[in-house]
């Protein structure tokens, strides 16, 4: 699997996981994380379109060492980040993510949704109502904006994305 992090659009920061996972490559992606959450406060669209999704017992073992690695940098998320977009295109890993996140959510706003462009916009949204993109603005805007996208809260409270 690769891990590309893509910050040209800071403080929007675009990942994308391709291919199919391993340990080296799941440590990559969570150095990554700690690299640019410590940078300063960002918003985070994590686009698994390409992923291939691994056998189960990969996956269960990966999913405990991304939970440890949470708790462990808890603060730094919980400070540093406006929100997470998933993109996650299978309805049944995207319906599973979604439970997940509900008995265990996020120290931050997040969205599972099916397509790049609504969890772009999600967070585009969390850095405006953060004021994490400073003065010069959002540059030029999303080509589609939800009106209403339901999304889960640090607080664990649904509410309506603007």
């Amino acid at each position: 699997m690769s891990v590309e992090f893509d910050s040209r659009s800071w403080p929007l920061l675009l990942v994308r996981i391709v291919g199919r996972d391993t340990d080296e490559s799941v440590q990559e992606m969570l150095d990554g994380f700690f690299h640019h959450l410590s940078r300063s406060r960002c918003a985070v669209v994590i686009d698994t379109t390409d992923l291939i999704y691994p056998p189960l017992h990969d996956a269960q073992r990966w999913a405990r060492q991304e939970g440890n690695w949470l708790r462990q940098h808890r603060n730094l998320v919980e400070r540093n980040s406006c929100g997470v977009g998933f993109v996650i295109t299978n309805p049944a890993v995207r319906f599973l993510l979604s439970g997940i996140l509900l008995i265990a959510p996020l120290p931050c706003d997040h969205v599972v949704v099916s397509t790049a462009l609504e969890a772009r916009a999600f967070c585009e949204s969390r850095l405006r109502l953060n004021h994490a993109y400073g003065s010069e603005g959002l540059g030029r805007p999303s080509a589609m904006r939800p009106t209403a996208m339901p999304i889960r809260t640090s607080k664990g409270r649904s509410k309506t994305a603007s």
